[in-house]
């Protein structure tokens, strides 16, 4: 680990680390190892990121409970780290905007709303629910984008609807010219949040983000700087 290569400020924007709440976490022994990871690195703030699929939780209501419940029960636990912000990775599914209570899956007293797009691929009318979420008011943030076509960011590009983050391992990718395609995406502002994705505690992926922002220079700045801009008016414990 080279906590050095992060620059002040740095913000962790992607991460499972909640615990119970999905696979990434499972229980508190789980979750207080990785909060122990994250002590390594010299972070400003993690957002906790738990998995949203509506197919399968009762409420929004009954979900964010279980969400504030999980954090406190952490950070009871652990003393020292970054701060943390509550949100969630909300599956995205046409009609989304017409959710009862979307916009309390929003990073907890912001109106930043992570967004995992559909796992078989999008087109026009997915774009169509971002753009509708937007209309409500909200900032749709799109979650991992390395992991989507190039012709289907296009659609997002062309909406201008919405803002994005990119995963560490996105940078760095065996792929060179799309790891590559990412880092031109940062330097030309279009990504404003890094994130671990950070699932167990297999170590490699806070070093992957640490290598990130290192390969990122300068640039990684400029992006920590819009995430914090993002967090400005988060209730961060």
């Amino acid at each position: 680990m080279k906590p050095h290569c992060l620059p002040a400020g740095a913000v962790d924007f992607h991460a499972h680390i909640l615990p119970g709440m999905d696979h990434g976490s499972r229980d508190l022994t789980e979750a207080t190892a990785q909060w122990r990871m994250f002590g390594a690195l010299d972070l400003f703030a993690v957002v906790a990121t738990p998995h949203f699929y509506a197919q399968t939780e009762s409420s929004v209501e009954e979900f964010v409970a279980r969400r504030d419940a999980a954090a406190e029960l952490l950070m009871t636990n652990v003393s020292g780290g970054p701060r943390l912000a509550l949100g969630a990775e909300v599956l995205l599914f046409r009609g989304l905007e017409n959710m009862t209570g979307l916009d309390r899956l929003c990073i907890k007293g912001t109106n930043v709303l992570l967004l995992e797009m559909p796992y078989g691929g999008f087109g026009r009318a997915e774009v169509v629910t971002v753009e509708r979420i937007a209309a409500l008011g909200l900032c749709p943030l799109i979650a991992h984008i390395d992991r989507y076509p190039t012709d289907a960011l296009r659609l997002l590009y062309q909406s201008g609807c919405a803002r994005y983050q990119v995963n560490a391992e996105g940078m760095l990718g065996l792929l060179r010219r799309r790891a590559a395609y990412f880092r031109k995406m940062a330097r030309d502002g279009l990504v404003v949040a890094i994130g671990s994705d950070l699932h167990g505690t297999d170590m490699r992926a806070l070093r992957r983000f640490s290598r990130a922002c290192g390969r990122l220079g300068d640039t990684a700045t400029a992006v920590m700087s819009e995430s914090r801009d993002l967090l400005a008016n988060a209730s961060l414990i």
